[in-house]
């Protein structure tokens, strides 16, 4: 699983054979969330052991690089 962009202890991945759309999978501490991009739209599909404040964090971050990590998903 390639990481694309680490921030803050935030660590952004994807599977190299995953599928469309645009999703990450993005650690932090023992935690971890997936989220889509959609039409440049971020949205949550799963949380597992993250808090609230460091889903947020985690959100805000893929906010703030969304054309990165659009470009950068490759399957």
């Amino acid at each position: 699983m390639p990481t694309i962009l680490r921030y803050n202890g935030f660590r952004f991945c994807y599977f190299s054979n995953d599928h469309l759309p645009v999703h990450y999978h993005i650690f932090y501490q023992d935690g971890e969330i997936v989220i889509e991009i959609i039409d440049k739209v971020i949205e949550i599909r799963e949380i597992r052991r993250m808090k609230i404040n460091d889903v947020r964090k985690a959100i805000e971050i893929a906010q703030n690089n969304i054309d990165f990590l659009i470009e950068s998903f490759k399957i």
